[in-house]
Order: structure tokens, then C-alpha cells, then sequence
């Protein structure tokens, strides 16, 4: 970086050759790290991560936990604050003893991370010992500290809030010099960083979403904003997904607005807007999404730019993030997996470039009720597959095309009486023009006839064009009976066939003639056998001794 880079860390350190750079937890060491901050120096290849992990694993991460006592090779200079165990009281009035071999992480340009107990217990515990805001520190600084220390103390037993617990605070003397100090869990399993990729989307929609929303509700109730969501921020605590990590945690002012020119959080997933130095509620809306991105698919969203871009530096890294950001592009939405679909509605919504179109909490909320209506409120997306409103069909919720043609088939009876009496029409109508002509026209041409008997005849072959029409000719549809291929209904008559007698079901199917419409419109269909199917059309409409033999 040039000499206008900004700091990182407190001014009067040690110069650049010796800084820690402030870099991503979780992700590889060497070639593959990630900036989170500018640092004008290669990234270091010794880090440790900053909680508490099992055996290394084939991510490459270190174990966090005491190794045989020693110290982290990648610490050297004196950097380690805390050099031989010491004994501090909190303001709770617990008594603690910080473990000066038990370095959890010291990387960081915030905090030193270390193992402790209590003295009357063997709890595994840690604590921060925070860097970049001392007693000694401007009073701005302190006054945001203390409002992240009072609205953690408020939390602490609130485990709705899925927030990591704050159990004590203080301050200890390090060679003259006072810092503060945070005590919080130890979390076993170690943040969820360690297991991106491996995180299925039913765990996200059920557990890590609905806690990482319900926890940024809170912060921002409280006039805060995190600034660095990421997956090596969430750990599982208690059976509970909560956040932890408030070190570059922000008060809003009271035009929602915060700057912080010293600190932005990680690139790749904060905000656009923190390119400016500017944080308000949104901008963690933004980090949610590019986190469960991550969790989801196993890699940042953006690592391909920073590795390709890594050679020009952090100033056109950050360009070029940034370009993908304006233009909406995100990369690996075509590779959500079919049963997942719903998942793309959400990450579209929480990373809208501009602030005022993001998805907020209550935004996040509709989505996890299922509301996919939700899609319709985000900038450029093509939602014309998802309803408006909801189209609840025999009382079962319907949200597109796909959802109708559902219910239709596994309600059969019903479902002729709602296209009969204008049920679906009358829905339709409000929706798209052309599915509610298209059903004006099955109503006037299948409801009826001269026939009086044939009229539920006529009534199916209606209703299984329809469902035709709404699944794009994918499903073929009789009576309850789903034919996705024209060997499905091969097999279903050869069945009836082992079995006795055909059922009459069958016999309607097939003098429909709806099969050789469904095979038309199928786009690798072959010519020869459409041209068997009108064959053997024609032969069932000849006698007795046709029809059965064109069946078989």
C-alpha cells in the first residue's frame, strides 16, 4: 500500500516489518489469505485462528488450545502482552487467571485472545485483551466501549439474543500500561468458519439464520452496528447459534449513520458503503448474506477476484470487489441446488448494493415464513415464476405455478371442481393475463358437453391440459397419477395389465389422445415414435379388438 494507507493498529507500535496483520479467521494461511484491512506487507503465514478449534484439520487450521504448553512460533518481538500467568478480578467480582501459554490468537490488531479459568473453578474460558481501545484512548473510543460493554452485560443472560455471553470485564496492568479485558465462554466446537461448506440448507434456514437475524435486531435496537460478520464470528454456543467478536463493533449516531476511518472488517464481506468509511444497520445485512453464502457453497463469493487480483494489491482488490458488488453480480447462484431455490431470493435481497433496496430484519423474517412474495421486492430480479400474494388452494399455500400444479394433482376431484367454478381464474386474473386466458379457454371448451355421461370425461382432460400448461408440458397428469416420462405410463399399463383387467382411468388416458399431445411438445421427441403413438391412436378408435390391441 502507499504511505497513505491507514493504521490498523495503535499508533507507537512496533514499525511495519513487526505488525500482525488483521486478517480473516478460518480461511487458508499463505497464498490463499484473504485482506481484511490495508497492511502495505505480505500476510503472515504463521496465524492462529481466534477460537478455540479441535486437531488440525484439512483446512490447514491451527488448534487454538494449550499445546504442550508452548508458546505460538509465529509470536517473536515481544508482541505477546501477556508473558507469564496473572491473576485479575472483575467488575463482577469473579477472580480469574489468565493462562499465558494458552494463546488463543494474538493476530489481530485488536485483541489478544488467551485461555482462563476462574480461581475456584476449571471452566474452560477465554479472554480479550483488547488492543486497539485502552483506558488511555481517546474518550470516543471509550465511550463506544462502554456502550458495547453495557449492552453486552444486558444480553449476557438473554439466550434469544444469540449473542456470545459476556461473563466479566476489567482491566489489567501490562508494564505500566492499563488494557481492558473481556471474559467470554469457551466454545468447543469453534466458530463456524471451520465448517463452511459442510453446513446443508436446512440447518442455515432453521438454526444459523434465524439467529444470526434475531441477533443484529438486537444490536441495532441498541443504536450498534457489528461491521464484521463473517462465519469465523459465529460459533456454536450452548446448542445455540450465537455472534461473537464485538471488536470493531460501532455506536450509530442519530442519523443512523457511524464512520470509522480506522477500521472497515473484512473484504469480501463488508458492505459497499464501508468502502466510504461509512456503517449503518444495513451494512451487516450485507455481511449476513455474503456469510451464509459461504456456509453454503464453501468459499467467499469474491475469493476468485482476490486471488486473481491478489499480484495488483489491496487498493485493486478492493476495486474490483467493489465493480462486482455495483453491478449486483454474484457469482455460484447457478449452482443452488434444485430443492433450494428459495435461498437465492435471500441472498439476491441481503446484497442489493444500494442500502435502501437490502433486505432488513423484518424482510428476513418474511422469507423464513415462506413468504416468496418477499421476491418481488428486489431490484432487478426477474420474480415473474412467484406470486404477488399467497393463493392458498384447499387450504395448502401456493406460491407459484409449480406449487398449483401440486395441489391439482394430488386433489384431483377438487381441483376440477376449482377450475370449473372459476377458482383458479379468478386468482390468475390478478396475477398474468395469459394463464387467465388460457384457463377462459379450457372453461369454455372442457365443461360440458352433448354427451351428459362424458362430461367428466371431458372435465379431466381439461384439468390435465392445465396442469400441463403450468408445469411447461414437464408432467403429465390423470387422475392423480403423475407420468414424468412416456415410459411411466408404459409401466403403469403393464402393471394393470399383470395385475388383470385395465382400470378405466387408464382408458380415459389413453382415448384422450393427450399422450401424443404431451410427446409433441417434449424437445428431444422422436419422430418415428410420435408417429407409432398417432398410429396406435387411430387403431384404439377403430373397435374392441383395436383398442385392445393398440394397448398392449
Amino acid at each position: 500500500m502507499s504511505e497513505e494507507r491507514i493504521p490498523t493498529m495503535p499508533q507507537g507500535m512496533p514499525t511495519d516489518e513487526e505488525r500482525i496483520p488483521t486478517m480473516p479467521q478460518g480461511m487458508p494461511t499463505g497464498e490463499e489469505r484473504i485482506p481484511t484491512m490495508p497492511q502495505g506487507m505480505p500476510a503472515g503465514k504463521e496465524r492462529i485462528p481466534t477460537m478455540p478449534q479441535t486437531a488440525p484439520g484439512a483446512d490447514g487450521r491451527i488448534a487454538t488450545m494449550p499445546q504442550q504448553g508452548a508458546v505460538p512460533s509465529g509470536i517473536v518481538g515481544g508482541r505477546l502482552l501477556v508473558t507469564s500467568d496473572m491473576h485479575f478480578t472483575g467488575d463482577r467480582g469473579n477472580t480469574f487467571v489468565i493462562e499465558s501459554s494458552n494463546v488463543v490468537s494474538a493476530d489481530s490488531g485488536e485483541s489478544q485472545i488467551y485461555g482462563c479459568h476462574r480461581i475456584a473453578g476449571d471452566e474452560k474460558l477465554v479472554v480479550r485483551v483488547l488492543i486497539s481501545v485502552t483506558p488511555e484512548s481517546e474518550i470516543k473510543k471509550r465511550q463506544t466501549r462502554d456502550k458495547v460493554i453495557k449492552f453486552l452485560d444486558a444480553m449476557s443472560e438473554n439466550e434469544n439474543a444469540h449473542i456470545l455471553p459476556l461473563l466479566d470485564h476489567g482491566t489489567i496492568s501490562v508494564n505500566g500500561k492499563e488494557y481492558y479485558v473481556e471474559v467470554y465462554p469457551f466454545c468447543e466446537g469453534g466458530d463456524l468458519g471451520r465448517r463452511k461448506g459442510q453446513i446443508r440448507y436446512e440447518e442455515l434456514r432453521d438454526e444459523v439464520i434465524p439467529a444470526l437475524n434475531q441477533a443484529l435486531h438486537f444490536f441495532h435496537m441498541s443504536g450498534l452496528v457489528h461491521r464484521d460478520i463473517k462465519p469465523d464470528n459465529l460459533y456454536k454456543y450452548n446448542g445455540r447459534v450465537v455472534i461473537g467478536d464485538f471488536g470493531i463493533t460501532c455506536d450509530l449516531r442519530e442519523d443512523g449513520f457511524a464512520t470509522d476511518k480506522y477500521k472497515t472488517g473484512t473484504l469480501g464481506y463488508y458492505a459497499p458503503e464501508l468502502m466510504s468509511q461509512a456503517a449503518i444497520m444495513a451494512s451487516d445485512y450485507y455481511s449476513f448474506g455474503q456469510t451464509i453464502w459461504t456456509l453454503y457453497s464453501g468459499e467467499m463469493m469474491y475469493r476468485n477476484i482476490l486471488r486473481r487480483y491478489k499480484e495488483y494489491g489491496l487498493d485493486e482488490q478492493r476495486n474490483q470487489v467493489n465493480f462486482a458488488m455495483l453491478s449486483n453480480t454474484y457469482y455460484g447462484l447457478d449452482e443452488i441446488s434444485k430443492g433450494d431455490e428459495f435461498f437465492e431470493v435471500l441472498i439476491r435481497g441481503l446484497l442489493q448494493y444500494d442500502p435502501s433496496h437490502r433486505f432488513d430484519y423484518a424482510k428476513v423474517n418474511r422469507w423464513l415464513s415462506g413468504d416468496k412474495s418477499v421476491a418481488h421486492e428486489i431490484a432487478d430480479f426477474n420474480a415473474s415464476k412467484t406470486f404477488t400474494r399467497v393463493f392458498k388452494l384447499f387450504g395448502i399455500e401456493c406460491w407459484d405455478d409449480d406449487d398449483v400444479c401440486n395441489v391439482l394433482c394430488s386433489h384431483w376431484e377438487e381441483g376440477v371442481d376449482a377450475l370449473y367454478d372459476g377458482v383458479l381464474k379468478d386468482f390468475y386474473a390478478s396475477q398474468t393475463y395469459e394463464h387467465a386466458r388460457f384457463l377462459d379457454g379450457i372453461m369454455k371448451n372442457y365443461s360440458t358437453c352433448k354427451n351428459e355421461n362424458a362430461i367428466p370425461f371431458i372435465n379431466s382432460i381439461g384439468l390435465a391440459k392445465t396442469i400441463l400448461y403450468f408445469s411447461k408440458n414437464k408432467r403429465l397428469c390423470w387422475h392423480g397419477q403423475v407420468f414424468m416420462k412416456p415410459n411411466d405410463i408404459s409401466a403403469a399399463l403393464e402393471k394393470c395389465f399383470e395385475n388383470g383387467e385395465l382400470d378405466n382411468d387408464y382408458y380415459g388416458l389413453v382415448n384422450s389422445e393427450l399422450i401424443d399431445e404431451w410427446y409433441i411438445s417434449m424437445p428431444n421427441q422422436q419422430e418415428e415414435v410420435s408417429e407409432v403413438l398417432n398410429e396406435l391412436t387411430a387403431l384404439l378408435k377403430t373397435n374392441k379388438a383395436g383398442e385392445k390391441i393398440a394397448l398392449y
